[in-house]
């Protein structure tokens, strides 16, 4: 299971009474005179919505079944609850709330199908705040929903449910209700699990006990300190389906040399005012020096390297396979190309958290190598052995020789 990846949708809705009860404390003047009143009154609204929103999940979940085999129908009870819920004071207020809901929801749908069928962020300007804000929440919220690559975990039910049951298909949902301290999974269709050796059920015992035992614990030092009869709870609704099922990550890795450029990168011994060097113009002057007659190989890359004074920052790798980085830019621009990277050079920017890049890359790709999955399964071969080695090696001297590390070679 570990080597296998699937694709899923995964949705969570969430009802957390402490974090609807801090919006509207925090609302309340502090200074106030009625301060006490006012928190009473914040407490009652508080335990209003949490209950009204906690009956809207319950609905949210009996809309699944009939979402088997129908990614669209999925798709659309998650972009609608998440509507709803990201402006329940809205939706519940007295009267014409839920008329007002309605509008807002719709509409905010519109703008979000536009945007994706544009394959652009949410652009569209709508006179209702609350509109342009739900269709922005929601847009967000949607292009997360597909998760790409999905591995297995044995600690995340969505994950045993998609690699561990047996004879999954596209289109299966999974509901899980986590819901008055009962946790509840709704397969549709119905599906079956392995039957677990004794060893397994021992262990998967003692954690349920010990989270049990936890949990009561926390229960009793947190009971004195309730404003509220819900202060604490959370309740939870997961809901997944399979777009893709489990298989073999076949994806080539990539034989690679980069060089990264930073504000202060320079060449070696060069006096530089770093004030005004630019990383992205260091990077296509580079990228343009290598591709006037150099080769597309590691040699040559680490030659090039070495005669421009850029070896600081620069390196080669073998078997390079997607995330290796963690960086979604380069991996885009090194797997996601309709044509192959292989001879060829570019320069990629890597952005931060405030759009602007954090620096820039120049890449060259020298060749294809072995799947990720096999690089996955030697690498961890590779380091099973070398645990083995470095274990025996500490026992056999452990009179307080030191060991040399690097002359153990690992032939792959």
């Amino acid at each position: 299971k570990k080597y296998l990846f699937a694709d899923v949708l995964s949705a969570t809705f969430t009802v957390d009474f402490d974090h609807i009860l801090e919006g509207y404390i925090n609302s309340i003047d502090t200074d106030s005179t009625t301060y006490d009143e006012d928190k009473k009154k914040a407490t009652e609204k508080a335990e209003k919505e949490f209950l009204g929103r906690l009956e809207y999940i319950k609905t949210v979940a009996e809309k699944f079944p009939a979402t088997q085999n129908d990614e669209d129908a999925f798709r659309a009870v998650v972009m609608e609850a998440y509507a709803y819920m990201s402006f329940y004071d809205v939706y519940s207020e007295e009267n014409d709330g839920k008329a007002k809901a309605d509008v807002v929801v719709e509409e905010a749908i519109k703008i979000v199908k536009e945007a994706l069928e544009k394959d652009e962020e949410v652009t569209a300007e709508s006179k209702d705040p609350i509109e342009k804000r739900t269709a922005e929440y929601l847009y967000g919220e949607y292009t997360q929903l597909l998760v790409e690559d999905f591995s297995y975990s044995s600690e995340d039910d969505l994950s045993k449910w998609v690699f561990e049951a047996i004879e999954q298909s596209v289109g299966n949902v999974l509901v899980i209700t986590d819901i008055d301290g009962e946790e509840t999974h709704h397969m549709y269709p119905p599906v079956t699990y392995p039957e677990k050796d004794e060893e397994t059920k021992d262990e998967e015992t003692k954690d349920e006990t010990n989270k049990d035992e936890t949990n009561k614990d926390e229960t009793k030092e947190e009971e004195s300190k309730k404003e509220s009869e819900y202060a604490g709870q959370v309740y939870n609704i997961y809901a997944g389906y399979i777009v893709k099922t489990p298989e073999r990550n076949e994806e080539k890795s990539k034989d690679l040399g980069y060089i990264v450029f930073e504000e202060h990168t320079h060449k070696e011994g060069e006096e530089v005012d770093h004030d005004h060097v630019e990383a992205e113009f260091q990077a296509q002057d580079a990228l343009t020096k290598f591709m006037e007659g150099n080769t597309y190989t590691k040699e040559a890359f680490e030659k090039f390297v070495k005669d421009q004074g850029l070896t600081s920052g620069s390196a080669t790798i073998e078997e390079y396979v997607r995330g290796d980085f963690g960086y979604d830019e380069f991996d885009e621009w090194l797997f996601d190309s309709t044509t192959s990277r292989v001879g060829t050079a570019g320069v990629v920017p890597v952005y931060g958290e405030n759009s602007s890049p954090l620096y820039y890359i120049m890449v060259a790709c020298f060749a294809e190598g072995e799947e990720t999955w096999y690089v996955s399964v030697r690498g961890d071969i590779l380091e099973e052995k070398y645990n083995t080695w470095h274990d025996k090696t500490v026992e056999d001297y452990s009179a307080g020789l030191t060991v040399n590390y690097s002359t153990l070679k690992v032939i792959g």
